[in-house]
């Protein structure tokens, strides 16, 4: 993926409970930003909103990868929400320690 392609949809469940996580969604979020890409960061609001996220970013052209932080109930929905897509995606574990 070039950094010119398109944009990189962050799903992120704020309500996840590892701490030591949420320092990691920060540092990729800043890493990916410092080397140039568009990160469009979306925030989880309920239960079925990371499906319909990803549900969306799957359909569009212009994402190019869907990273998603958060528990394995979050990473799964994604994953469903992604199907059939043949968007890479990254997980960033994020649930209870």
């Amino acid at each position: 993926m070039h950094k010119d392609d398109g944009y990189i949809s962050y799903i992120i469940n704020p309500k996840s409970g590892a701490s030591s996580g949420k320092h990691m969604v920060a540092k990729f979020n800043d890493y990916l930003r410092k080397k140039g890409y568009d990160v469009r960061t979306c925030f989880t609001k309920s239960l079925d909103h990371a499906r319909e996220m990803a549900e969306d970013a799957g359909r569009s052209e212009d994402c190019q990868m869907v990273a998603v932080a958060g528990g394995d109930g979050t990473a799964r929905d994604v994953i469903h929400g992604l199907e059939g897509s043949g968007k890479p995606l990254m997980v960033i574990p994020c649930g209870t320690e």
